[in-house]
């Protein structure tokens, strides 16, 4: 299916977040980048918005969509989400992936800051 239009992608940048090692960051960017591509690729979007801020000790990714959501049944071919989830252990972080019902999916990774270490 071809896509009419452009997706717009509200971005939502916090500054002055803490130290991460360079694993966290490659992680925390490589989840942000299948999230996406899933959004762009087979959500039907309109819109994504993309946010990284503190929370307490740790540092959290969001990325939502507001496209049709995932299906109740995912196909066996499916290496996207596994290969977030799988990215997030390696870390020690935490993802979590919400599809309310009525669309759209929310893509979220949390992880510890090393200066939470200090």
């Amino acid at each position: 299916m071809e896509r009419q239009g452009a997706v717009r992608v509200l971005r939502e940048l916090e500054g002055g977040l803490p130290s991460l090692s360079p694993e966290v960051e490659l992680v925390i960017y490589r989840v942000a980048q299948e999230a996406l591509t899933n959004a762009f690729r087979h959500a039907e979007a309109s819109h994504v918005r993309v946010a990284v801020r503190r929370a307490g000790e740790n540092v959290v990714l969001t990325v939502a969509d507001d496209g049709r959501g995932l299906p109740v049944e995912m196909p066996a071919h499916t290496t996207g989400l596994a290969g977030m989830r799988e990215r997030a252990i390696l870390i020690q972080g935490q993802l979590e992936i919400d599809s309310p019902p009525g669309g759209g999916v929310e893509v979220s990774l949390t992880v510890a800051a090393k200066d939470a270490y200090a």
